[in-house]
């Protein structure tokens, strides 16, 4: 199973100076198709950290916070080791459900299956 689930903020007064109309707060990558390496920026337990292809990592824009608590320009720029591995959508959606503290995550169906790579 490959998957991706981003939690979005759409901030009801975007800043003028910014082109941002939205902010990822949360991104569960689970086997991801290419591999992720952190900047040297946030936590330095993070930094330069290496994801392989393959390897499920999140992103937290906790981690990604500047010194005055301002959120960075790319807050992907950094990611940890998920806790968990899901195996499957419902458990993949329980782990982001319970990060993102969505309560009815339960009706969120899941996809079709979208076939396979040749």
């Amino acid at each position: 199973m490959r998957c991706r689930a981003t939690c979005i903020f759409y901030p009801p007064h975007a800043p003028p100076d910014t082109a941002r109309s939205r902010i990822p707060l949360y991104r569960l990558e689970v086997n991801p198709l290419r591999p992720h390496t952190n900047a040297f920026i946030g936590p330095e337990a993070l930094h330069g950290l290496y994801f392989a292809a393959g390897c499920t990592h999140e992103h937290d824009f906790h981690d990604s916070l500047t010194k005055d608590g301002t959120l960075r320009k790319n807050p992907l720029a950094i990611a940890r080791e998920a806790v968990v591995d899901p195996a499957d959508f419902s458990n993949g959606l329980a782990v982001f459900c319970n990060k993102v503290n969505l309560v009815n995550g339960s009706d969120i169906p899941a996809p079709p299956a979208q076939g396979a790579f040749l």
